[in-house]
């Protein structure tokens, strides 16, 4: 009766083998005539390498003077929709009546009490600006490039940092990164530019120092240590 049993299953056996070796011609043959695109040889992929600028950010005033003029805008804005840009319809009377709008000049009649009169919040219905009333004169502090003085702008946010870039295309920083590329990486970067730091970048890191930890391996509380006197050095910028 044993003996019977293993010659049953060894047929079984080989029947199930006969079926596997007829499907792995069927798909061998279906994988040859088949469209999908076929990876012969690893390609290689250049990535945009991380290196960190020597240079800290310069900490300045926003002195950028640009002014609109809400005339001009208003024309534009007849030229656009042919028809004039209506005033702002109140249903209270106006708290500002002596303010205008610091960003294009704007006089209240185009002036929204944003916020429902609650706040001295004010938004400009020609330039879209929002200001306060009773704060009539501001800085802003914004991160400008050690290299053309060019204010930065915000191109990533991260969970614990910001990364920011400089925008000026004559910077003396991207002008030299540029001229140090070899030509088979310049003719990269012609067509895939994103592959290469050429311009300035500058990454704010939002740790809390005091809460750093202080049983740390000497080469882990170093980098704390130099992050410590980057930061301390941007603040005093």
């Amino acid at each position: 009766m044993l003996t019977q049993l293993l010659t049953y299953l060894v047929r079984i056996i080989k029947l199930q083998q006969q079926i596997i070796l007829i499907l792995v011609t069927q798909l061998t043959n279906i994988y040859m005539h088949s469209k999908i695109p076929r990876l012969e040889k690893p390609t290689y992929q250049r990535f945009n390498q991380f290196k960190a600028d020597e240079k800290l950010p310069l900490l300045a005033a926003n002195t950028d003077t640009k002014q609109l003029d809400y005339q001009q805008r208003l024309q534009e804005y007849f030229q656009q929709h042919q028809k004039p840009l209506k005033p702002v319809k109140r249903r209270k009377p106006f708290k500002y009546p002596e303010v205008t709008c610091p960003h294009c000049g704007a006089p209240n009649e185009y002036l929204y009490s944003n916020g429902g009169g609650q706040t001295d919040l004010l938004l400009c219905k020609i330039c879209a600006h929002q200001f306060r009333a009773n704060k009539t004169f501001s800085k802003e502090l914004v991160l400008r490039c050690p290299y053309c003085r060019n204010k930065l702008a915000q191109v990533k946010q991260r969970v614990h940092f910001k990364v920011w870039r400089c925008q000026n295309l004559q910077c003396a920083y991207r002008q030299r990164e540029i001229s140090r590329l070899t030509p088979s990486e310049l003719e990269q970067y012609q067509t895939n530019p994103n592959q290469f730091k050429v311009r300035y970048r500058y990454r704010e890191y939002d740790f809390n120092l005091k809460a750093s930890p202080t049983n740390l391996p000497f080469n882990q509380l170093s980098i704390w240590i130099e992050f410590k006197h980057h930061r301390r050095c941007w603040e005093l910028a």
